[in-house]
């Protein structure tokens, strides 16, 4: 009997990996951009922009 390589896995693991990254550079996106309305909202206040 030959051994089958199972290459189902690696696309797989690929896929949750590109995936969980999606999720974090999404989630990063959205704290720096609230870090950074933050940061500038009194300037939105006094009229400077």
């Amino acid at each position: 009997m030959k051994k089958k390589k199972n290459y189902g896995v690696i696309p797989l693991l690929i896929a949750i990996f590109l995936t969980i990254a999606s999720v974090v550079y999404i989630i990063w996106r959205g704290v720096s951009n609230k870090a950074y309305e933050e940061k500038w909202e009194d300037y939105d206040e006094c009229g400077y922009c």
